[in-house]
């Protein structure tokens, strides 16, 4: 018979609100067995000062990038970021398997249950796979603006879905787009042709982004002369990327993930109010890589506004110190300190489950799942601080 263990806490948050006085009981597996107020009739229980908490769901990540940590520059925009990592693709690293292994153990211990993973590659499934205790879903990216090139891209991203879908269920691996400056309608139609039941697209970044796609100027033109590449067949679609990712090129129904978001406007929150009809959608925010890179914060307040979910990824080491979602959450509340601990707990757990289609699996303190069980010290009802730190209890 298992060992179980009682749990207690200055509050334990259960996926959507902080709970005084109750007790979670947990086996030696960390499986939730029970959630309840706390009695009298409880014995040996394990009280700890903090708030006891689901595991993290990390949002948006690129693994397999994890090997290229500290070998991009900070600061260079969007357009400087992505020469960068191209290059450093075309470069031989000896240890990438290792240091990729390495990266997915670290964001374990920083207390990440799931992951919503950007897929170019088979680099990390190995990885992956000596991970048993975490949740993964596979977003198998594609790229291609050029509408000539749409069905060989559709094609190799198929390729890469095949050998994920040898080890993870259908749900868990779905054939996406990069980003609007990326993607041609063309290669969008081939992707949603395989109906996935959970989509994703890095969306409004940058302003060399929104440039591109509403009036086809600014750095991004720059990006494609860097590759040798010809625009003659692109056209401006004089809109938000948003308003173009979500009527061009992502799927009509199922979940929808939106990532970045660094210049949501005013006209976007409109235009959501107006097709309210529109896809299950859900905002992830990646604050470090934004800073790294040299973009904006988010507009928090203005993405709430939506109604819409907010959650939260790290991005890849190529554009982050660290894969550490209490990280992310301490650089946002110290930006938007009106926002509580239990909206910034809510993101970084089922907002997060849900947005990557695991809310099954991961989020919530729910009977016979394995969420993880985490424990955040120093940090009050109203707001977290510098100093909070997260540990690992199962």
């Amino acid at each position: 018979m298992q060992q179980e263990f009682l749990l207690s806490a200055d509050y334990i948050f259960n996926g959507t609100e902080l709970l005084a006085d109750h007790c979670l009981t947990v086996n030696e597996n960390g499986t939730i067995l029970k959630l309840e107020p706390l009695t009298a009739a409880h014995k040996d229980i394990r009280f700890y000062n903090g708030i006891i908490t689901p595991g993290f769901v990390n949002a948006h990540c690129h693994i397999e990038l994890s090997h290229m940590q500290h070998t991009v520059s900070k600061l260079t925009g969007m357009v400087g970021f992505v020469k960068q990592v191209m290059m450093s693709k075309g470069k031989n690293f000896d240890n990438k398997e290792t240091l990729i292994e390495m990266a997915v153990t670290r964001m374990y211990n920083n207390g990440i249950n799931a992951v919503g993973d950007i897929c170019n590659t088979t680099d990390a499934l190995s990885a992956k796979l000596q991970h048993p205790k975490m949740y993964f879903q596979n977003y198998i990216e594609c790229i291609g603006l050029n509408p000539e090139r749409a069905n060989g891209s559709f094609e190799y991203g198929k390729t890469i879905a095949s050998e994920y879908g040898k080890y993870f269920a259908p749900k868990q691996v779905n054939l996406v787009p990069h980003a609007p400056y990326t993607v041609s309608p063309q290669l969008a139609t081939y992707l949603n042709t395989t109906q996935p039941n959970s989509s994703t697209i890095h969306n409004e970044e940058s302003l060399a982004e929104m440039d591109f796609i509403e009036s086809k100027s600014g750095e991004i033109i720059e990006l494609y002369q860097f590759l040798n590449a010809p625009l003659d067949f692109f056209a401006p679609f004089h809109t938000t990327p948003l308003q173009h990712n979500l009527q061009t090129l992502l799927p009509p129904s199922g979940k929808v993930l939106l990532v970045h978001n660094c210049h949501f406007n005013e006209s976007d929150v409109a235009f959501l109010e107006k097709y309210r009809s529109l896809q299950d959608i859900y905002f992830c925010v990646c604050p470090n890589a934004n800073l790294y890179i040299g973009n904006p914060l988010p507009d928090i307040h203005l993405l709430l506004e939506t109604g819409k979910p907010v959650c939260i990824g790290t991005d890849g080491l190529s554009s982050n110190d660290e894969l550490d979602i209490l990280s992310e959450i301490k650089v946002l509340a110290a930006a938007y300190p009106a926002i509580t601990t239990v909206e910034w707990l809510t993101m970084a757990t089922s907002n997060g489950a849900a947005a990557i289609d695991m809310e099954d699996k991961v989020g919530y303190f729910t009977e016979n799942t394995q969420p993880g069980v985490l424990l955040l010290e120093n940090i009050t009802e109203q707001s977290f601080a510098e100093n909070t730190s997260c540990r690992r209890l199962f």
